[in-house]
């Protein structure tokens, strides 16, 4: 056995020192190893590999004769033992030698688009040259025809390779090492393949076969979950119609194919995931869309519109349980992604009011929106909702964007009040606005004075309010007033000075002057100023531009150098320091 592993060992180096043509090199070997159309019968080694098999080194034949021939048996091709090539020292010489013609093609072929190879029968008639030097067709077809003869290979002498080779790019024919791995009971290594070879609905079907004979939870689905996380959006049809079976079988789990944090599941395209789990189950699709909007964060409109339309269902089928009522107001009030206005169309005609008063909230309808809250709601409850409402408009708002309406929030709450105490006043006939109405007003005044306005609060006024129930509106309001003008002229103080300061600086500058003479030099590179670029530094001096910004950049690198050197031995600087 030792001879003979020599023998092949020396007919290897040969062989990759004469770069020899793969395809002729497995026509020795037997069927099960270079696949289907290679193998050559020993009658016709010699139309192979050519005349001459007595010539010596330096010729296909002479290598044929060097792996061929035993050096403890006669050296007479008659008395060859076929047997032999089958051997575990002549698989493995014929491993290496595949494992280094792969080394050379590997970069030829990876990342390159695929390529059409040339054709099976013509593949021993390829010249034994240099892989670079071939065309890439003919390199496709050999890359096939030793990886195919490769993973054979590996399969009888090491096995524990066999998945490794699996896992990364190969180009060996899938029809016939698929065969060899179910045989041999190697599914894992095979769904390997498959998802090396964008077979993913091969190794999608194999996995479903395993879960339907597996009585574990976990091992049923759980191979699946992982194998549909790592495939990309390009996938996604083969993703939602696996899914399917999935969350069928567990619902929990099933879901991690499209919120887990691993692989490719951020990348999926979110809408057509929507679509599937809308199909299957509404309390799905909500948790889905839950988790992409609160968790991952996605601002797509679509996506949140979707999700108010599931709370906005759930409130019409379950109109007795305020928290599904209470969620989609939360919502409402919170995103800022949806389109308001398409929400809006599917509110019913009646009820819902303080979900339609959000909605004319967020479209900029503040006096609807308030209206809403006042009279539809009304009472003590609609007050608090408005001025709630209020508060958090005027708090919202931005100086620079902010609506005449969003300024005066309160004023419109407070004209709001009047106008409906009036009206009641006219349909009960009485002489005077409600109390009830007038109190809220007053109310309001007293409490919000800073942000109203105080003249215009004035002029809505009926004429017949007390000044004594105005009281605290007006000492606030005054002192909100005189507060205002008093920062105002602060303000314009504190601008003035700085312009001051600013046109002082400036008429500084403009009256500094340097001369450059003909035979002034820079104060750092010592050579003539001449008519370069120039800059002058605080104490006066003139030096070239250039020099000027070398100069401040090797301070500052010194700069930070010593404070690096501080932060990693104080003790050290200290000592130098003394």
């Amino acid at each position: 056995m030792h001879a003979a592993q020599v023998g092949f060992e020396a007919a290897v180096e040969q062989w990759i020192e004469l770069d020899l043509n793969p395809a002729k090199v497995l026509s020795i070997f037997p069927e099960s190893i270079a696949g289907q159309g290679l193998t050559a019968l020993p009658s016709d080694w010699i139309k192979v590999w050519g005349e001459g098999l007595e010539k010596e080194a330096g010729t296909d034949a002479a290598s044929l004769r060097s792996a061929t021939t035993s050096p403890t048996r006669s050296s007479e091709r008659d008395g060859f033992d076929p047997q032999i090539l089958t051997s575990r020292p002549a698989l493995e010489a014929l491993g290496r030698f595949l494992a280094d013609r792969r080394r050379i093609f590997k970069p030829i072929l990876e990342d390159r688009l695929p390529v059409t190879p040339t054709p099976h029968e013509a593949m021993l008639s390829l010249p034994s040259v240099p892989l670079p030097s071939m065309s890439l067709q003919d390199v496709t077809a050999l890359a096939r025809v030793v990886d195919t003869s490769l993973f054979k290979t590996f399969l009888e002498t090491k096995p524990s390779l066999v998945g490794p080779l699996c896992r990364i790019q190969n180009w060996c024919e899938v029809s016939e090492v698929e065969e060899i791995l179910e045989a041999k009971g190697k599914f894992s290594e095979l769904i390997h393949l498959y998802g090396g070879k964008d077979m993913h609905d091969r190794a999608l079907k194999l996995l479903k076969k395993f879960a339907d004979e597996e009585d574990d939870e976990e091992e049923k689905v759980g191979p699946t979950i992982r194998y549909l996380q790592s495939l990309g959006p390009e996938h996604i049809g083969v993703i939602l119609e696996n899914a399917k079976w999935v969350l069928a079988e567990d619902r929990q789990r099933g879901m991690e194919i499209f919120t887990a944090d691993t692989g490719k599941v951020s990348q999926l395209p979110r809408l057509e995931v929507v679509e599937l789990l809308w199909s299957i189950d509404e309390d799905m699709c909500a948790e889905y869309l839950e988790h992409i909007i609160h968790q991952v964060g996605d601002g797509d409109p679509e996506l949140h519109e979707r999700l108010a339309h599931i709370y906005l269902r759930r409130v019409r089928n379950h109109p007795g349980e305020s928290d599904h009522g209470l969620r989609l107001l939360t919502f409402l009030s919170q995103s800022q992604q949806y389109r308001p206005e398409r929400v809006l169309t599917q509110l019913p005609s009646e009820g819902l009011w303080e979900v339609r008063a959000v909605l004319l909230g967020k479209m900029g309808r503040h006096q609807g929106a308030l209206s809403i809250l006042v009279e539809r709601i009304g009472g003590e409850e609609g007050r608090q909702k408005a001025e709630a409402y209020c508060a958090d408009v005027y708090a919202r708002r931005s100086e620079s964007g902010a609506s005449g309406e969003e300024k005066n929030i309160f004023l419109l709450l407070f004209t709001l009040y009047l106008r409906t105490g009036t009206k009641q006043q006219a349909e009960d006939g009485e002489g005077s606005l409600h109390l009830s109405d007038l109190d809220a007003a007053l109310r309001l005044l007293s409490v919000h004075a800073a942000s109203m306005d105080l003249s215009a609060v004035l002029d809505l006024l009926p004429p017949l309010v007390p000044l004594s129930s105005l009281r605290a509106f007006l000492v606030k309001g005054l002192q909100a007033s005189h507060r205002r003008k008093f920062d105002s002229s602060i303000l314009s103080s504190v601008c003035k000075e700085r312009d001051s300061q600013l046109d002082e600086g400036l008429a500084v500058l403009r009256g500094r002057r340097v001369k450059v003479t003909q035979g002034r030099t820079c104060p750092v590179c010592g050579k003539r100023l001449g008519v370069s670029v120039i800059a002058v530094t605080s104490r006066g001096e003139v030096l070239h531009y250039g020099c000027r910004q070398a100069q401040q950049q090797q301070v500052e690198r010194e700069q930070r150098d010593w404070e690096i050197g501080s932060k990693r031995s104080p003790v050290t600087k200290f000592g130098e320091l003394r």
